[in-house]
């Protein structure tokens, strides 16, 4: 009994470690975006290349649905001055979210060309959400995180492209 809960957690550590080495061989190679990568990921459990993706893919998705969750909340607001921007901000991200579905389908088919172009429609969508408004854009910050977690994906598609 002992051996055997002895392989089981040794398989576990092994399998952790090499999820681990993964992400920092990864992230140390993604120099426009290794700290986010490191952030973001570096407790990922994937042990391929093709899993480290739809993990950044995943925390994507999520950073798009804070987006768009915070989008609702400040539309529910009476204090919020910019309705008609963040109507279309609504807009603009429940399409890029759709894209981000339609990725990770094309991610599941292996279609990593598809991604790319999917993954560059949503990340438009942080320019045209912050274009709308008239003056400052009360979503700054979270426009240019989900951008800045659109091109993390994007680096890491790149490379198993190769």
């Amino acid at each position: 009994m002992f051996f055997l809960i002895f392989f089981f957690v040794n398989l576990l550590v092994v399998h952790t470690h090499q999820a681990s080495d993964l992400a920092t061989q990864t992230c140390d190679k993604l120099t426009s975006v290794k700290e986010l990568c490191k952030t973001a990921l570096g407790t990922s459990t994937a042990t391929d290349m093709e899993g480290f993706v739809k993990a950044s893919l995943a925390a994507t998705t999520r950073v798009g649905g804070d987006v768009s969750e915070q989008i609702a909340q400040m539309l529910m607001s009476e204090a919020s001055t910019a309705q008609e921007s963040l109507t279309k901000c609504a807009s603009i991200y429940k399409a890029a979210m759709d894209e981000l579905k339609n990725s990770t389908a094309a991610l599941n088919e292996k279609a990593y060309a598809d991604v790319e172009v999917k993954l560059t429609e949503a990340m438009t969508t942080s320019k045209a959400c912050e274009d709308g408004f008239k003056g400052a854009s009360p979503l700054t910050e979270q426009n240019n995180k989900f951008r800045d977690y659109c091109n993390l994906t994007l680096d890491i598609i790149k490379t198993i492209k190769v």
